[in-house]
């Protein structure tokens, strides 16, 4: 995400006068201008407007488009104030495409978190949208591969995706079949800015159904790319089996226990990211926290351990056949949309109750007790 060289106070005056007089767009919005797009942007933003900031968004950028969707519903949510885009430069690449460069900003618990990035913008039947950042992109297979200008490793996250691919249909009975995008992000405060603006630490990798799989490419050398690719595609396998249905701690048990610990070849304790007491929690705690809103870096370490911990309680009790029969199971409920249904969490939380006493016939209640016995004759 380094700024573009494509600089011209020419070319920039010279597309605002062409486009003065677009046509309503069939929202009923009109966006003259890039710059009043923008602001519009940034205002839409800062009055949780989610219908209102979607009519700046390509419909066409399918993908795009999904993720729009879900960074525009958790606005609602979001803990922010002062959301600002401010264009620094811009650039036309073609008739209908111009790359701007802006940065933003907003305020979160009393710090700014700020980025600088080049975003490109398309003009559509007479209207302009905004399509994402400016990518470059290779085919790895199905799969293609946006990165950004400063993506460091590309060659070696390459060999790591196709490594996790094989990792996860090793394990799992379904497949990672299908086209899919990977966005690679050199800068991982912007990958929390154009995910989502409540989770309030920075992370590594996403995915959710109907997005890119997501992730922030320059850790140091020693950071294990295997690790996080074999996570992330899990999610992508499961979550689209689940049909929406999956709890964000059964998601990221699976995901934790059968891709980053499979691949580390051990726990979070047998790593040193947590201590045994940090896991010896009931399944009921786990539930009631929101992953998105943990500040330390022990309070999430915590999060992902416990979870991975509760699925190799279950694996090791019950066996792994059925513990995929539980997201399987899921998937028989009507697909539930984190990006538009305000109470995705419960319907989630039902439905794993129901799941968990269909599928081995116990209580939330009953599973959190023999995961606390089973852990302390172990651990503790």
């Amino acid at each position: 995400m380094k700024k573009s060289a494509m600089i011209s106070l020419f070319l920039t005056l010279a597309l605002i006068a062409s486009s003065c007089s677009l046509p309503v767009n069939d929202t009923g919005y009109e966006y003259p201008s890039i710059e009043e797009l923008i602001k519009s942007q940034q205002d839409f933003v800062n009055n949780r407007d989610e219908n209102g900031f979607l009519t700046t968004i390509n419909r066409d950028n399918t993908v795009y488009w999904n993720e729009s969707k879900y960074f525009a519903h958790n606005l609602t949510f979001a803990n922010f104030s002062d959301f600002k885009m401010e264009i620094e430069s811009m650039g036309e690449s073609s008739e209908d495409e111009v790359i701007v460069t802006i940065r933003q900003s907003y305020l979160q618990n009393g710090n700014t978190n700020s980025t600088t990035y080049d975003n490109v913008y398309v003009r559509r039947d007479g209207t302009w949208y905004d399509n994402d950042l400016h990518f470059e992109s290779v085919k790895l297979g199905g799969i293609k591969v946006l990165y950004m200008a400063g993506v460091s490793n590309l060659e070696t996250l390459k060999e790591k995706v196709l490594i996790s691919v094989e990792n996860v249909e090793a394990t799992f009975p379904e497949k990672v079949e299908g086209d899919f995008e990977i966005k690679l992000y050199s800068d991982q405060e912007l990958l929390r800015q154009k995910t989502d603006l409540g989770i309030e630490w920075l992370f590594t990798g996403w995915a959710e159904e109907g997005h890119a799989i997501k992730a922030y490419t320059e850790h140091k050398n020693d950071y294990n790319y295997e690790v996080l690719f074999t996570h992330e595609l899990i999610h992508k396998v499961t979550i689209a089996r689940a049909n929406g249905n999956m709890p964000i701690w059964f998601a990221e048990g699976l995901a934790t226990h059968y891709g980053s610990n499979f691949v580390s070849k051990g726990d979070y304790i047998d790593q040193g990211k947590s201590t045994a007491q940090d896991l010896n929690t009931s399944l009921e705690e786990l539930i009631a926290q929101n992953l998105q809103v943990l500040q330390s870096k022990q309070e999430i370490y915590a999060y992902y351990g416990t979870a991975a911990m509760y699925v190799k309680y279950l694996a090791e009790t019950y066996g792994d056949e059925k513990v995929f029969e539980l997201y399987q199971t899921l998937g028989m409920y009507p697909f539930n949309d984190i990006a538009s249904n305000p109470n995705w969490t419960k319907v989630c939380d039902d439905h794993m109750k129901e799941t968990l006493k269909k599928v081995l016939g116990l209580e939330i209640e009953e599973i959190s007790n023999g995961y606390l016995l089973w852990y302390e004759e172990r651990y503790l």
